[in-house]
């Protein structure tokens, strides 16, 4: 039996219409949501620590649409939506300086780290891998 091979065009400017289009950006947002309510979540309170600076810091978490220009070769713009914190503290509490672990390092709490993690790991954050084990379990199970 004989299979006729086809020859396939990437079709470049119709990628680049919808990548900057509104279907794009609304999938964008709709993860953007999910990472914010799990960031706001997982993000420490005062009454927690016993420290002013986290004061509010779960409250201040926004959203910020962007057009991304330099992506692939020949660059190709795209929509995407920015997860940021706006609080002052923010810097201390993502990376450390807030508290000491037990060998005496400054650790922060990375809620933007942790969601980003979490939003890779199938954009929904009631699954996300607890620990390296567990991870590492997981690959196992699904390889």
């Amino acid at each position: 039996m004989r299979a006729r091979l086809k020859r396939f065009d990437l079709n470049r400017s119709e990628i680049a219409r919808m990548a900057v289009g509104p279907e794009v950006h609304r999938v964008c947002r709709e993860v953007a949501e999910v990472g914010k309510r799990f960031a706001e979540r997982i993000a420490p309170r005062s009454a927690e620590t016993d420290n002013e600076d986290h004061e509010h810091y779960a409250d201040q978490f926004v959203l910020i649409d962007v057009l991304v220009t330099d992506v692939g070769d020949p660059p190709m713009a795209r929509r995407g939506v920015h997860l940021a914190n706006l609080s002052p503290k923010a810097k201390l509490i993502e990376v450390g300086a807030t508290h000491k672990a037990g060998d005496g390092t400054a650790r922060g709490f990375l809620v933007l780290h942790r969601t980003a993690e979490s939003l890779g790991s199938g954009f929904d954050a009631r699954h996300q891998p607890r620990s390296r084990k567990r991870r590492a379990r997981m690959r196992r199970r699904y390889r």
